[in-house]
């Protein structure tokens, strides 16, 4: 499988994991595209609920998980931080009470010489 490959996979399935514990008929997971400067922008949303901020803060800490006990080992989103780091880009992560959560990955990302990146 392809690293990005591996990424896109498993954001997908923890979108459709985080819909375990939700009771709601209109389950929504998009995936869009863009470009900016010279940036790809990638961004997964679902509107399966939001993470906590202080647990948000965590998320791509290896061995850090916000699933049940048995159903994840913490080590999805520190790997894909790493595949993506390894492709000189940056994925972050919001998430709003009520709205969801939104995976955005940004690669190819153009610097300005005073060191700000494209967000």
């Amino acid at each position: 499988m392809n690293r990005l490959e591996q990424v896109f996979v498993n954001l997908l399935t923890n979108a459709r994991d985080a819909f375990d514990d939700i009771d709601r008929k209109d389950k929504e997971i998009s995936v869009s595209t863009h470009v900016v400067n010279k940036s790809v922008i990638i961004e997964f949303k679902d509107n399966a609920g939001s993470i906590d901020e202080d647990k948000l803060k965590k998320i791509f800490q290896p061995f850090f998980t916000i699933k049940e006990v048995g159903k994840g080992t913490g080590l999805g989103l520190s790997i894909s931080h790493g595949i993506i780091k390894e492709h000189n880009g940056e994925i972050s992560c919001s998430s709003q009470k009520g709205k969801g959560t939104i995976f955005k990955i940004v690669i190819g990302q153009h610097q300005e010489t005073s060191g700000s990146k494209v967000a």
